[in-house]
């Protein structure tokens, strides 16, 4: 074991204590990837959904609001397609269990990314006219966050 003394003098602490600035993202082609990448969509649903970022966006914001809406669209799958308390003690219909320690891969659709932005006050809500879906975006929820 290594004593305080030795690591203090090896800067071991310091080694971990690292901060990489990244610039935000603003190009919808970048965002796309990210969206591929994390989310898991394909070409033509990535460059849809990055319509839906508006401005430059950070990543450690994208990162995090995928994973909220992510766990969002998770949850309404499982409460909105069981219809009775038994689905919900099992986890899902088939009896499987959701919650078996396995890590749970992060998968937005663009209408699960775009409620959750919708739920923020980021878009609103469908036109009655069917008019093009981005409304005024009330709050911009990525302009004032930290990378």
């Amino acid at each position: 074991a290594l004593s305080a003394d030795v690591m203090q003098a090896l800067e071991v602490s310091s080694a971990f204590n690292v901060t990489l600035h990244v610039q935000p993202i603003e190009r919808a082609a970048d965002k796309a990837s990210v969206l591929q990448a994390v989310a898991g969509m394909g070409p033509e649903e990535a460059a849809q959904a990055a319509q839906l970022l508006p401005g430059p966006v950070p990543i450690k914001t994208l990162l995090q609001m995928l994973e909220m809406a992510s766990a969002a669209q998770n949850f309404n799958a499982i409460v909105g397609d069981n219809q009775d308390k038994d689905n919900l003690d099992t986890g899902g219909a088939d009896g499987s269990a959701h919650c078996d320690g396995s890590a749970p891969s992060t998968h937005v659709s663009v209408s699960g990314m775009r409620s959750y932005l919708r739920s923020l006050g980021a878009l609103s809500p469908p036109p009655q006219s069917g008019g093009r879906e981005l409304g005024n975006r009330l709050p911009n929820p990525f302009a004032s966050s930290p990378n």
